[in-house]
């Protein structure tokens, strides 16, 4: 029962991980190298 809630937490931290991996240079850029 408790083993498929935690496959589902890991694959959405993983997807999350992943998407901030992602963002985080822009948002460095975007805040130490300010393009405005």
């Amino acid at each position: 029962m408790g083993s498929w809630i935690s496959i589902v937490i890991s694959s959405y931290a993983t997807i999350f991980l992943g998407d901030l991996a992602w963002r985080a240079p822009f948002i460095f850029v975007g805040k130490y190298m300010p393009f405005n």
